[in-house]
């Protein structure tokens, strides 16, 4: 078990994200789900997330939980996927049955980051905070690098929905 200390925070032992397996599995059924009338309560947290790979020019989309704040989405993930969006680019996300357009960019800011994992886990309780394998109290105190740091393997990206 790994422990730190600090005067602001306490970090667990780490927790890894699901087996990628899981994945190959699950994601193809919710978006299944997600794309067809029946996507229902799945919806509000779950939402498909259509972009374009920078360098291959191939069309992805994938499950995504999510956040929204007015015209801000938020979500984050564990995979290399994210690496398309370290440049501003365009995006179209299936949300509650409609597709919704806007830009995604890489947050890489430590204090951004900070005030995104304090909105998911407001909005998805402490349960969130080990999808993200957040293994930290304190986040409303910690520094800003704290978070970063325990947060590590987690990445972020911040969505501008299209007026």
């Amino acid at each position: 078990m790994s422990q730190t200390n600090s005067p602001s925070n306490t970090t667990s032992e780490s927790h890894m994200p699901a087996p990628r397996a899981m994945f190959k599995i699950m994601n193809p059924l919710l978006k299944l789900i997600l794309l067809s009338p029946f996507h229902g309560r799945m919806s509000r947290r779950l939402m498909v997330l259509t972009f374009t790979g920078r360098k291959t020019g191939k069309h992805y989309s994938t499950p995504v939980g999510y956040v929204r704040r007015g015209s801000t989405i938020l979500v984050f993930t564990h995979s290399p996927w994210r690496n398309n969006f370290t440049q501003p680019a365009p995006v179209i996300m299936r949300i509650l049955g409609k597709d919704v357009q806007g830009v995604g960019h890489l947050v890489t800011d430590p204090v951004r980051i900070q005030q995104i994992v304090r909105e998911l886990i407001a909005a998805n309780g402490e349960k969130m905070s080990r999808r993200m394998n957040l293994w930290m109290d304190n986040v409303e105190t910690a520094a800003p690098e704290e978070v970063l740091k325990a947060t590590r393997g987690t990445y972020y990206i911040e969505i501008r929905v299209n007026a």
